[in-house]
């Protein structure tokens, strides 16, 4: 083969690598034109999809938050029972403005003996979400599964270090299933409702 041929080849092959690489990067660009990528990481198609359900968190902070250790020092040193630990979770989701919903995680943990109460620690941990495009039943399940699923693990760390700087083992709540929880609370409304419309014969 003449070092001509040989040019004329290796021209040819970088001339249609380029020409494939261009049309990928025009294939790409398109797509971009076409998809809009939210702060939640959602992927939302922009045009010609206007009533594409939206569900966008646009911020998320600790509302409230207190911590209670009124038998230190000697709560301190260790007893002779183990304490008891209890733990409870509120859910609340409210409408802020127009498709704007705030979703509140409060949780509430002590520690006690038969001696002393150990500590109480107490956290409100929210976000701000926006949803558009849904129905009211799709809507309800994306507040309290969806939404307290993604503030979830931020809630159960400021427990844990509040306890750990509290002078204490950090307290490690278990995973919540919300979508569990939802169920069982549907289930009981529906139990309720059923109850009440029963008619006793005489």
């Amino acid at each position: 083969m003449s070092i001509l041929n040989w040019l004329n080849k290796m021209f040819f092959r970088v001339f249609f690598t380029a020409i494939l690489k261009l049309a990928f990067v025009k294939k790409a660009i398109l797509c971009l034109d076409q998809i809009l990528i939210n702060n939640s990481g959602v992927h939302i198609m922009a045009e010609n999809n206007a009533n594409q359900p939206i569900v966008k968190l646009n911020a998320q902070y600790l509302k409230d938050f207190s911590f209670e250790s009124p038998s230190s020092p000697a709560s301190l040193v260790p007893q002779k029972e183990a304490p008891k630990i209890e733990v409870s979770l509120n859910l609340e989701a409210k409408e802020s403005t127009k498709d704007n919903f705030e979703v509140i995680i409060h949780i509430t943990c002590s520690a006690k003996t038969d001696a002393m109460n150990i500590f109480t620690i107490e956290a409100k941990y929210a976000g701000l979400f926006t949803i558009q495009n849904l129905e009211p039943a799709q809507k309800e399940q994306v507040l309290l599964i969806h939404c307290p699923t993604i503030l979830f693990p931020f809630a159960r760390r400021i427990i844990a270090d509040g306890t750990r700087d509290g002078g204490f083992q950090p307290l490690m709540i278990d995973p919540i299933d919300f979508a569990y929880l939802y169920q069982q609370r549907k289930t009981g409304e529906e139990a309720e409702k059923n109850g009440n419309g029963q008619v006793k014969a005489n």
